[in-house]
């Protein structure tokens, strides 16, 4: 594992370029069961979920899978990332940390 972001995101790159990292016919297959796993909630609930991962994945990856991204999609997510700066430390721990992280803590 790269020891910091900047060299994290160059390896990815090298490894996007060379062809290491790269979306096949096989991720393209298996694309929808993942991001849609069940019928319930619609598919624009589950669109809106994965708009955090789908914003930080690399351009060629999103392209890959048929990711749209538009300067729409960037503010949303611009926006939903400001309101839970703001929000999320206002919730109540059992609200804002999962399970395993209050296990953790109570040990």
């Amino acid at each position: 594992m790269p020891p910091s972001l900047v060299e994290l995101r160059a390896e990815m790159a090298r490894m996007m370029a060379d062809g290491t990292v790269r979306v096949d016919a096989t991720a393209r297959a298996l694309a929808p069961l993942v991001r849609y796993p069940t019928r319930f909630p619609p598919r624009a609930v589950w669109d809106m979920a994965h708009l955090v991962s789908d914003s930080v994945l690399p351009e060629p990856i999103r392209r890959g899978y048929g990711i749209s991204w538009s300067p729409a999609r960037d503010a949303g997510m611009r926006r939903m990332a400001a309101a839970s700066r703001r929000l999320v430390p206002l919730l109540p721990p059992v609200l804002r940390r999962v399970p395993p992280v209050r296990r953790a803590e109570q040990r």
